[in-house]
């Protein structure tokens, strides 16, 4: 039996989401399942590749999830993220001014005072990257 359009299409949501390459991806299909193509893949080689990106981390959310907004975090206070902002940024040993800098290219405002609380995680994850990356190098 054929996968669906809407398999097809989730299997490549899946692959951008967990961040593998194009190139990744054609190998897997071709050294575990033998296809070349999702096209050519078989129901029960769907429910094993959609199993294992499941296992790499991927989260699928409903078209009804997206509009009423369930797949966003619940809101937080503000104070519990910005002790957090903080954290991060004491165990890198930066200064409030480099998350204003972050505040000014993420969010597009002149201070993380100003940062909205719901964007806040978008300074969280980038410090978190900032954070990998130098624990990477040393």
């Amino acid at each position: 039996m054929k996968l669906t359009k809407k398999q097809i299409t989730l299997i490549h949501v899946a692959k951008s989401k967990i961040g593998m390459t194009e190139e990744d991806y054609r190998e897997m299909l071709h050294t575990r399942f033998g296809v070349n193509s999702s096209r050519e893949l078989k129901q029960d080689q769907w429910d094993e590749i959609y199993s294992h990106f499941k296992n790499c981390g991927f989260v699928p959310h409903h078209k009804s999830a997206k509009k009423s907004g369930m797949h966003k975090r619940p809101a937080c206070d503000k104070a519990s993220l910005t002790s957090k902002v903080e954290a991060l940024l004491a165990d890198m040993d930066l200064s409030w001014a480099y998350a204003d800098e972050l505040a000014k290219r993420i969010c597009k405002v002149e201070k993380f005072s100003f940062v909205p609380r719901d964007d806040i995680y978008k300074i969280i994850t980038a410090l978190r990257k900032h954070q990998e990356k130098t624990r990477g190098s040393i």
